[in-house]
Order: C-alpha cells, then sequence, then structure tokens
C-alpha cells in the first residue's frame, strides 16, 4: 500500500469518527466513501437547529486531493445555509455579505445565484504526516468553529434575504 493511499485510508477514518461522534450527539451525519463521483471520502451532516429560528443547515466536509510529494492538503467545509434564496433583495444581501466577510475570523459567506443558495465556505491546510488523533482533533475544531460561524450569522442573513432588514441596520455593530 503507498503511502498516499495510506493517507487516505486515515483521513477516511478521521471523518467516520467525527460522523460517529455526531450521531452519538443526535446530530444525523453520514460518510460517503471515495468512489467515481467524488475524489475523496465526504462526511455530510444536517444541522437540524441553526439560528434562533432552529433552521437547518447542509454542512459537507472533504480533504481536497493530494499528490505524492505533498507536504499538505486542504480540508474544505462547505455549509449550505438555502437552497432557496429569494431573489428580491440580493443587492442588500450582498452588502451584508461583502461587509460581514471582512470580520469573519475563519472561512466566507458566499452567493450562488444560479443554484439560489446562500452558503459558508472554508478551507485550511492540514500536513499531510499528522499523527491520526492530532488530525481528529484539528478536524473536529475546524468543523466546529465553521458551524459557530454559520449559527452566529445564519439569523441575520436569512433576515436580510427575505427583505426583513437591511445590512446597515444589522451589521452597524461591527463596524469601527
Amino acid at each position: 500500500m503507498s503511502d498516499m493511499s495510506k493517507i487516505i485510508e486515515k483521513q477516511e477514518r478521521v471523518l467516520k469518527r467525527l460522523e460517529n461522534e455526531l450521531q452519538e450527539a443526535l446530530v444525523p451525519a453520514r460518510v460517503r466513501g471515495k468512489d467515481d463521483e467524488i475524489p475523496s471520502a465526504l462526511l455530510t451532516v444536517l444541522y437540524t437547529e441553526v439560528g434562533s429560528g432552529l433552521d437547518e443547515v447542509i454542512g459537507e466536509y472533504t480533504f481536497l486531493p493530494a499528490e505524492e510529494g505533498d507536504g499538505a492538503t486542504f480540508f474544505t467545509s462547505m455549509l449550505t445555509i438555502t437552497d432557496n434564496l429569494p431573489q428580491d433583495n440580493l443587492d442588500e444581501l450582498r452588502k451584508a455579505v461583502a461587509r460581514l466577510n471582512l470580520y469573519l475570523p475563519q472561512g466566507s459567506v458566499g452567493i450562488d445565484i444560479d443554484d439560489k443558495r446562500l452558503g459558508y465556505k472554508f478551507g485550511v491546510p492540514v500536513p499531510l504526516d499528522i499523527d491520526e488523533n492530532a488530525l481528529f482533533e484539528l478536524i473536529n475544531m475546524y468543523v466546529t468553529t465553521g458551524y459557530i460561524q454559520v449559527d452566529r450569522y445564519v439569523d441575520m442573513l436569512l433576515q436580510i434575504a427575505a427583505g426583513e432588514a437591511t445590512a446597515e441596520e444589522l451589521l452597524s455593530d461591527y463596524e469601527d
């Protein structure tokens, strides 16, 4: 078995361990192994209590493929806040997203107009030679902090998207 195969297996074990911990906490999660459609294992999570409105958010987490000789890969995540984005208030939502992205300590919020999707995405480098337990702790921290970012801002973003508030009204605390 090549070193890269061992690394890929380690990454998949880490995602499966995270899947188990989430399921134990009653959070629906599933790891899909590498196949013809996806180049690496993919952890999909359904967060059902996000923000004060207890919105649902889908999280997808994976390691980008690395080549033999690379020192690191990227762990990436995409949390879909909504895939049914109202089109009426996109200008106001764009303003809010642009301002909010200046203050986020990790990741960024993005809008896919064609897919009517509002999401939060981040990627971080991960050394390939990291110990499996250390990798799990690191990935668990990244998943948790990404969730915290979405949980903190989901209500504001959805209010602006629905036309219930303006970016100015909700983001004034982050100015200065």
